[in-house]
């Protein structure tokens, strides 16, 4: 967090490539195309500006929330501008405890996807196919044996490794952000 807030570039693109997508989730329903790619680059202008004032503190509060919030209230401005075609009044802000809520669900599978993304780095091409297959896609533990042609006992020792490690994973990226 720290070299985006010192404006590394590099940092800044993953940064940008990582909450993009979660960012855009939130605008689904709610914006056209055109106003979500708008919401996504107000999001990270509004970040880049205030991104100073974040310090991580538990007792405060955690990256997910200060993005939450920038996501939401830019959702808002963008949808006080909109005016509804017939009667040129305002169209009726989004429910904030329902934002909320789809926010930390999108967050848990943001959180999730980056996990199976390190996973992947972190096993072997073959345990991580392994447990792909039998826990992803919930393959029989026999049917995967066979395919793969191992012992149905790597099977279950490869689903208990990558879980190990997806919790270990999973808890750390939870802290950090």
């Amino acid at each position: 967090m720290t070299a985006v807030q010192q404006g590394d570039e590099v940092s800044w693109q993953e940064f940008y490539e990582t909450y993009r997508p979660l960012i855009l989730f939130c605008a689904k329903g709610r914006l056209t195309p055109e106003e979500s790619e708008d919401l996504v680059q107000l999001v990270m202008m509004k970040f880049f500006r205030s991104g100073d004032k974040f310090r991580y503190d538990p007792a405060k509060g955690h990256l997910r929330s200060f993005l939450g919030t920038i996501t939401r209230n830019t959702i808002t401005d963008i949808l006080r501008r909109r005016k509804a075609p017939d009667t040129g009044t305002p169209l009726p802000e989004p429910d904030v405890d329902d934002f909320e809520q789809h926010w930390e669900q999108e967050w848990e599978k943001h959180i999730f996807a980056q996990a199976l993304t390190e996973l992947k780095s972190r096993v072997s091409a073959r345990v991580f196919q392994t447990f792909d297959l039998y826990v992803l896609h919930s393959q029989n533990a026999g049917d995967v044996a066979r395919f793969l042609d191992i012992d149905i006992d790597r099977v279950y020792k490869a689903k208990l490794r990558c879980i190990r490690i997806l919790q270990e994973i999973v808890s750390r990226l939870q802290e950090e952000k």
